[in-house]
């Protein structure tokens, strides 16, 4: 299953993961990431749980797995309809709505014809597709890096 991710949220995850994430959990999503091939599963899971979860994607906010824990390589969405709760459409159109000044988009207007037409959704990159050793690299610089304490 893929896992699109819009460049903001790309930049909370870096953000996240670099300053927020640590102990043990840090250590081994360092790891993973440093380790991690694109097209792999989702380089934030360690040890079944996710490591960015309240920076997570907008895609892993809105999809809500209740009965168990998908298989490996499993999509719920289409495998176990009955068990993944469905976004309601009002609620993601005023995130995307929210999010486009980001992107330069400051016009009401514009941001509704955007939504509408579904353009936010050419933004969108997949997360598994990423350079996360690049992401691994940055947090080892950030826990080495001096910090002031005054």
């Amino acid at each position: 299953m893929t896992i699109p991710a819009y460049p903001l949220e790309l930049v909370g995850i870096y953000w996240f993961a670099v300053e927020k994430v640590g102990g043990a959990t840090g250590a081994s999503l360092r790891r993973q990431l440093a380790e991690y091939a694109k097209g792999a599963p989702c380089p934030f899971l360690v040890d079944e749980v996710c490591a960015i979860h309240p920076m997570r994607p907008m895609a892993c906010r809105q999809f809500n797995v209740f009965d168990k824990v998908c298989d490996e390589g499993e999509d719920a969405f289409y495998s176990r309809p009955q068990d993944v709760l469905k976004p309601l459409k009002i609620y993601a159109e005023q995130a995307f709505f929210s999010m486009l000044p980001f992107y330069g988009m400051r016009n009401k207007g514009e941001r509704r014809r955007a939504v509408k037409k579904g353009i936010q959704h050419t933004l969108a990159r997949v997360l598994q597709e990423q350079d996360w050793p690049k992401l691994a690299a940055r947090m080892v610089a950030f826990d080495r890096a001096p910090r002031d304490i005054s």
